[in-house]
């Protein structure tokens, strides 16, 4: 059954759906926001080691327009801008936690 799938398996889609997702800092993006409140933007900055304003900016409004997360401003005074994940972020980041768990199954038995 399982080689039928895989048999049947669009290629070019599966190609397209890892381009999405594999983009730099996305998974670490999404984790977190996964164990996360709704977050502001210096906060996952913070969070996020290494990335620089410009590609959490550009990485954010990336995953905004594919509806993985959503982006919410309050009426406050000054405004503020919160993240958090769609439902279709929190099914992404069950996925990568998957992936993760497989990843850190396989180097355990490679080391023995």
């Amino acid at each position: 059954m399982r080689a039928r799938k895989i048999d049947n398996l669009d290629w070019e889609e599966l190609i397209t759906v890892l381009n999405k997702i594999s983009k730099t800092w996305t998974f670490p993006i999404v984790i977190f926001l996964a164990k996360e409140r709704p977050t502001r933007f210096n906060e996952l900055k913070r969070s996020v080691k290494g990335i620089c304003s410009r590609s959490l900016s550009e990485r954010l409004d990336e995953l905004e327009n594919e509806g993985i997360i959503k982006r919410e401003v309050t009426r406050d005074s000054p405004p503020k801008v919160e993240y958090s994940l769609t439902q279709k972020g929190v099914e992404l980041s069950a996925v990568l936690e998957q992936l993760i768990s497989w990843d850190l199954k396989w180097n355990e038995i490679n080391k023995v």
